[in-house]
């Protein structure tokens, strides 16, 4: 059964034309910002299918790609007057901004730092997996926690 909107605590009409001067400005803005950042993704994308090596610059592309989704998120968050909600997506977006600029930050370790993060994420993924596979020792160890 439906029910009405808590209008003390969570007025959605008023938020909404409280904050349509600023989303108005903002939510083109960052569209445009996640359009551009889309043509540039493709664009380094087709450039490394040139030259690059194999695997080499997968965390670049994870960690921009990362970037513009949150990127993404928040312009949707915004347009529909969640600023608040926009704050941890915000903080992702940034932590990924920093993990691109430190992979792009010494040329010369480029190359061993973008290899390590992916070794990490893989080590991470085979983990994850291990404990929520059935039948494996980590999942009855996970099982035990409960």
């Amino acid at each position: 059964m439906p029910t009405d909107e808590y209008k003390k605590l969570l007025d959605r009409e008023f938020s909404r034309k409280a904050v349509e001067p600023i989303s108005s400005i903002s939510t083109p803005l960052l569209q445009q910002l996640v359009n551009n950042g889309l043509m540039v993704f493709r664009r380094c994308e087709n450039e490394a299918a040139k030259v690059g090596k194999e695997n080499q610059d997968v965390a670049a592309f994870a960690l921009y790609r990362h970037l513009i989704e949150m990127v993404d998120a928040i312009e949707i968050l915004v347009a529909h007057s969640c600023g608040t909600a926009a704050i941890p997506v915000l903080r992702s977006a940034f932590e990924g901004a920093l993990g691109l600029l430190y992979l792009l930050s010494d040329e010369s370790k480029y190359v061993d730092r973008s290899l390590s993060w992916l070794v990490s994420e893989m080590y991470a993924a085979i983990k994850d997996r291990q404990t929520l596979e059935p039948g494996t020792s980590e999942r009855r160890r996970f099982a035990e926690l409960r």
